[in-house]
């Protein structure tokens, strides 16, 4: 039994460009988010975690020739979910939205997933559940226990213990004239820490947390694990414009704040990725890279926090 948390919660504050919508299937535990974009976007990756479950990611790798997506995608159902993509690409294709070829439009959607399987029926989120969020899409960001996040729990590394119920967070930071609005889709094998103390994660009979970093590294082993089951999604988005290569370095840097927020963190048996894509249109330098990569790890750190708040 996973300890419960219920609702959710919105920000006003938003990036122009950018709609984020949400559907859930309360019956079997899961869900689905999407982040639409009003105009193609850039977008880089960093890749770490040792059990991912993707769709279309590699169009963001450095030596190919695709320079633009067109919406974002994250769900449940580990490999399963990942054919929600087809949803949301029917809904952006609706809305002539998609990378121009002779014979028609392709939207770009790269997707990723969690396994949330432990925590309904196994049964993966659908493409009408996608274009379900898409329809709901809007500057309304909401978080909590919605959408991807539906099923997602923290703290699954012990065995005999109970996880936290986490959610998919969301945090907003400014950063001199570039807002910044990250998300992060927390099912992680670590606890979650605020302030160096742990706020979420594996609790014992007695409802305390096990402190999972202390166990595991001094060899006090009681862990019962499996590859493929535990994820974090990431994804940030800035409001300038910049290169693929760029986004991919701020990516990278991201994951500093995931190390400070999870832990432990990015192990064999997490998938964990970090989108970022970049919605505006003022053009931003490669000396904004470091500024903006570490804003993003401050400000994931704040949206896992959030996950569970």
């Amino acid at each position: 039994m996973i300890n419960d948390r219920q609702g959710k919660e919105s920000i006003i504050v938003s990036i122009p460009g950018l709609k984020i919508g949400h559907a859930e299937d309360q019956k079997n535990q899961t869900g689905v988010s999407v982040f639409l974009f009003d105009e193609p976007a850039t977008c880089g990756y960093h890749l770490c975690g040792s059990a991912p479950a993707l769709r279309d990611v590699q169009v963001l790798d450095l030596d190919t020739c695709v320079n633009e997506v067109h919406g974002l995608a994250l769900t449940g159902g580990s490999a399963f979910g990942l054919d929600i993509t087809s949803g949301v690409m029917q809904w952006l294709e609706e809305q002539g939205k998609g990378l121009q070829t002779p014979h028609r439009q392709i939207p770009l959607v790269p997707t990723a997933a969690i396994y949330d399987f432990d925590s309904g029926q196994a049964v993966a989120p659908t493409p009408e559940l996608a274009y379900q969020a898409c329809e709901s899409a809007s500057g309304d960001y909401q978080y909590g226990r919605v959408g991807a996040g539906f099923g997602a729990s923290a703290g699954k590394a012990w065995q005999d213990a109970t996880p936290t119920r986490t959610g998919i967070g969301l945090s907003v930071i400014q950063t001199g004239d570039n807002r910044i609005v990250s998300v992060a889709v927390v099912n992680a094998v670590g606890d979650i820490y605020q302030e160096n103390q742990i706020i979420a994660g594996a609790k014992d009979n007695q409802g305390s947390f096990i402190n999972l970093e202390k166990k595991i590294s001094q060899g006090d082993f009681n862990i019962e694990l499996s590859p493929n089951q535990n994820t974090v999604l990431v994804a940030n988005f800035i409001d300038g414009a910049l290169p693929v290569k760029e986004l991919a370095i701020i990516s990278k840097m991201t994951t500093a704040g995931m190390a400070r927020a999870i832990r432990p963190s990015f192990t064999s048996f997490d998938g964990d990725i970090v989108f970022t894509a970049a919605v505006g249109k003022k053009a931003l330098s490669d000396a904004d890279t470091m500024r903006l990569g570490t804003a993003c790890a401050l400000n994931v750190e704040q949206a896992i926090i959030n996950s569970v708040r």
